[in-house]
């Protein structure tokens, strides 16, 4: 029988997008929802309670720019990747701490980023350069 907090997560961030991160130590699928609206954008992956290591959020935005995010009323780590419109990192935050209304990533000159749960860089090998490729989901869970 599927836990009803699974059951109940999947609803909220549903698997819109199926992405790999091409050389990471250990290949997966990526499940990722989407957040392509201004109003989407702004509550990510608020109020999560946890996050398994294949899923995420994958922001997309019109255009290039200094992308920042905070993590007002986020309950988890996270580690945001900064990603061009080629597809490729160009810049992480690792871990970003819950809570903190400090933005982070403006740095990096991006067009998506991915939000996944705190410490997958690191666990996974993931760095600046590797390309991320996706694809919307054959289906939606």
């Amino acid at each position: 029988m599927i836990d009803l907090l699974v059951l109940w997560q999947l609803l909220i961030v549903p698997c819109a997008v199926e992405a790999d991160i091409v050389g990471i130590q250990e290949p997966m699928l990526l499940c990722l929802g989407l957040a392509n609206t201004p109003r989407e954008r702004e509550k990510g992956l608020m109020w999560r309670k946890r996050l398994d290591w294949i899923e995420g959020m994958l922001f997309e935005f019109p255009d290039d720019g200094a992308h920042s995010f905070w993590m007002k009323n986020t309950l988890i780590p996270l580690d945001m990747l900064f990603i061009s419109s080629d597809h490729r990192v160009v810049g992480l935050v690792r871990s970003a701490e819950p809570g903190n209304l400090r933005p982070v990533g403006g740095e990096f000159i991006s067009r998506y980023v991915i939000e996944l749960k705190g410490g997958f860089c690191d666990k996974y090998g993931v760095h600046p350069g590797q390309s991320v490729n996706w694809a919307k989901a054959a289906t939606d869970r």
